[in-house]
């Protein structure tokens, strides 16, 4: 089980994802601090999206997540990514 221990604001920040091996990005929600076992060493931050149904995610776990990009603007972070697979 994933435990939230805090969330943080994630501005500038982008999940990028393969959509049949074309680039989508979509703006995080937030970052957060996570647990995953019962040790302090089992935590680590993590991208908050949200889903096609409003539903919000943890990056990882989306299938086709890829990484993170920071960008001030959609048509940056596009640009920034596209920049990367070249």
């Amino acid at each position: 089980m994933i435990k939230i221990l805090q969330i943080m604001p994630a501005e500038n920040w982008w999940a990028v994802y393969d959509d049949d091996g074309e680039a989508f990005i979509s703006k995080l929600v937030s970052w957060a601090l996570v647990q995953v076992g019962n040790e302090e060493t089992d935590r680590s931050v993590t991208g908050m999206d949200v889903d096609e149904e409003g539903r919000i995610e943890f990056c990882q776990e989306i299938e086709n997540f890829k990484n993170y990009v920071f960008a001030k603007t959609y048509d940056e972070a596009l640009r920034l990514v596209e920049e990367e697979s070249e």
